[in-house]
């Protein structure tokens, strides 16, 4: 399963959530995404390897957390966020590598003004 018949979508005025659908294996219908108002929840998604949508998500008014993911190994979707007014939560995504979690953390610098939880992640 992927998300397909948005792709043209630019913008969210609330909270994306990308919650406990099991067969969701790739999200990269979501590549003109810029901006979302509210949280950005990536959690329980046990086919999701690599976060490779998303590319065009420049700002995130809330949290983004990425949570329970078994299988996800990439971030690489995420990596042009430039500013994140709440916090940064990866947690507990067990094939992926502490270092890409690290990475994207580094990668929003500055523009992240919350906290960064980083935890339970593959070594």
């Amino acid at each position: 399963v992927t998300v397909s018949g948005i792709s043209d979508l630019e913008e969210i005025n609330s909270n994306l959530e990308l919650i406990s659908n099991h067969s969701l294996s790739s999200i990269s219908g979501l590549n003109q995404l810029n901006d979302v108002a509210g949280d950005v929840l990536i959690n329980t998604k046990p086919s999701l390897k690599v976060i490779n949508g998303l590319t065009s998500l420049r700002h995130i008014m809330g949290n983004l957390e990425i949570n329970r993911n078994n299988s996800l190994y990439c971030l690489i979707g995420l990596n042009h966020v430039e500013s994140l007014l709440g916090d940064l939560l990866i947690q507990n995504n067990h094939s992926l590598p502490t270092s890409r979690a690290n990475s994207l953390r580094h990668s929003i610098g500055e523009g992240l003004q919350g906290s960064a939880y980083i935890f339970g992640n593959h070594p």
